[in-house]
């Protein structure tokens, strides 16, 4: 933006010193047709020069919001925000782990559908997924079952991770089977180039929603909300953003390959 500015600045200038009739008199017509294209000369190098720049900003970007992406186009992915309803998940510094999971979740499929993808979410508000009442395991086998109805060719679980002892933080990324160690490799390195987070690395984990898959699926652990520094990022839109953008570029290289 503060390139947009200088130009309009010069552009400012520029016109105000064409038309400045005390200096123009002073001229001869020679010498302000040659300072009128010197300064035309010098408004598109600027103008040139920031176009350029800009192009190189946009290509170096992680994510490009508005641009197909060949190798999620078509792909079918299932996210799964953690919790709900009457299962906030953990709770710490006045902050619920129910709230990061939907709303990284919500971001990362808007990400994700921009690119290409089919997404479709367990949940889309703080609510159970099973009817009232049933136990966790009947809450957990609802989001198995709409895998298997759904039939993505990946499933991510969102949470966000807890600990007796706060000092602890980091992201990390939870797997089962051969398949989707491969896709937590990918989301863990996607995430942490991203939230620049303690890297707590990827780990075999027997989880329900893990072990009942029929397709490649993890479950990504965002941060420690029992660590105060981690649970305010965590609440923060900025840091939310930079989660759903990590773990889109991992799933986006574990299709590319």
């Amino acid at each position: 933006m503060k390139k947009i500015y200088y130009i309009l600045i010069v552009c400012f200038i520029a016109s105000n010193f064409g038309l400045n009739d005390a200096y123009a008199s002073s001229l001869n017509n020679e010498n302000i047709n040659q300072a009128k294209v010197q300064i035309s000369s010098f408004l598109e190098k600027v103008v040139k020069t920031f176009l350029e720049n800009l192009k190189k900003e946009y290509l170096n970007s992680d994510v490009k919001l508005n641009e197909k992406n060949e190798s999620l186009a078509g792909k079918k992915i299932l996210i799964d925000p953690g919790h709900g309803g009457t299962n906030p998940g953990a709770v710490s510094y006045g902050f619920r782990e129910v709230d990061n999971n939907l709303a990284v979740s919500l971001k990362l499929k808007t990400l994700l559908e921009k690119q290409g993808a089919n997404v479709l979410l367990t949940r889309y508000e703080d609510e159970n997924i099973a009817e009232r009442g049933s136990s966790l395991r009947e809450e957990l086998q609802a989001r198995v079952d709409i895998s298997r109805e759904y039939q993505p060719d990946i499933f991510v679980s969102i949470h966000t991770n807890s600990n007796e002892n706060p000092n602890i933080q980091g992201a990390m990324t939870f797997y089962y089977d051969e398949e989707s160690k491969k896709l937590a490799n990918s989301i863990q390195t996607g995430l942490i180039n991203s939230i620049k987070a303690t890297d707590k690395g990827i780990a075999k984990e027997n989880f329900y929603v893990l072990r009942n898959s029929e397709i490649p699926a993890v479950l990504v652990e965002m941060g420690f909300i029992t660590n105060k520094n981690e649970a305010e990022k965590l609440n923060s839109d900025n840091y939310r953003d930079l989660i759903a953008q990590g773990i889109s570029k991992g799933i986006s290289e574990y299709f590319s390959k």
